[in-house]
């Protein structure tokens, strides 16, 4: 999929057609997404001690997840993907720190909580 600015400023309804279509559209996520959903993530753990890579993995888990949940035909955009992923994070963070060492497969023991 060849670059185009543009796809930085269509909807996300309208994204997430082109995903539909072309799941190599989802890239076009990640760059709509990134600076906030981290700024977001840095805000929600401040004083934490999470560190700026365990901060990355989990926004990359968040995309996984979103993404999974998009091929396989079962998310419906209520909102928007931000807002999907800042849940994500959510869910992910307070499993963290009550102790589950696991989530979906994905071991969590490397995360400092």
């Amino acid at each position: 999929m060849p670059a185009n600015p543009r796809l930085l400023e269509i909807s996300d309804a309208e994204l997430l057609e082109l995903i539909k279509e072309d799941p190599a559209y989802f890239s076009n996520v990640y760059k709509k997404t990134k600076d906030d959903c981290l700024r977001f993530l840095n805000n929600l753990v401040s004083g934490g001690r999470i560190r700026e890579e365990e901060l990355d993995d989990i926004y990359q888990y968040a995309l996984i997840v979103l993404y999974e949940t998009i091929v396989e035909g079962n998310f419906r955009l209520t909102s928007g993907f931000q807002t999907y992923l800042k849940s994500v994070f959510r869910n992910l963070l307070l499993k963290m720190y009550n102790g589950i060492q696991s989530i979906d497969g994905v071991v969590v023991d490397d995360v400092e909580v």
